[in-house]
């Protein structure tokens, strides 16, 4: 079999862009940020594919503090347990400052995604931080908490 160059360039073209977008998709952006007096190192779900996917699949934060979900425009933004292994505490914020939280929210896996209940602050938020289940308590945030974001990477 006789391939041109052209078939050739254009084989190894797409194999590194398919390796490159796989990279991307789960190599995410990481920021260290500070929630009242605790500092916290998370991953930032900031583009539409990462905020579906969000935890999803995952056992558990692993090495990371939490997830930062950035949302815009503001709005009550929901969030939704899909694919979830995992309770987790959530923090919704507007500008930075606490407006809303939701403890404990535990995983639905038997549920279909019509089926999942969708989680929506009081008020609009541009900012969504999930948290392990009980962290909420263990640091004492309540409203009106501040975030601060430190160092994005």
């Amino acid at each position: 079999m006789n391939l041109s160059k052209f078939t050739i360039g254009f084989i190894i073209v797409f194999f590194a862009t398919v390796i490159g977008l796989q990279f991307w998709k789960y190599n995410w952006p990481t920021a260290t940020i500070q929630l009242d007096d605790e500092v916290m190192n998370v991953l930032v779900a900031d583009t539409n594919y990462r905020q579906k996917k969000g935890l999803g699949g995952r056992e558990s934060l692993g090495e990371y503090d939490g997830m930062l979900f950035i949302i815009y425009p503001p709005h009550r933004a929901p969030i939704v347990m899909r694919d979830m292994k995992f309770a987790i505490d959530v923090i919704w914020l507007k500008n930075g400052e606490v407006v809303d939280i939701k403890k404990n929210i535990k995983p639905e896996p038997d549920k279909s995604e019509k089926e999942l209940t969708r989680y929506k602050p009081k008020k609009d938020a541009n900012a969504i931080l999930e948290v392990s289940s009980g962290w909420v308590k263990e640091h004492n945030i309540k409203i009106g908490d501040q975030l601060e974001i430190l160092k994005e990477s």
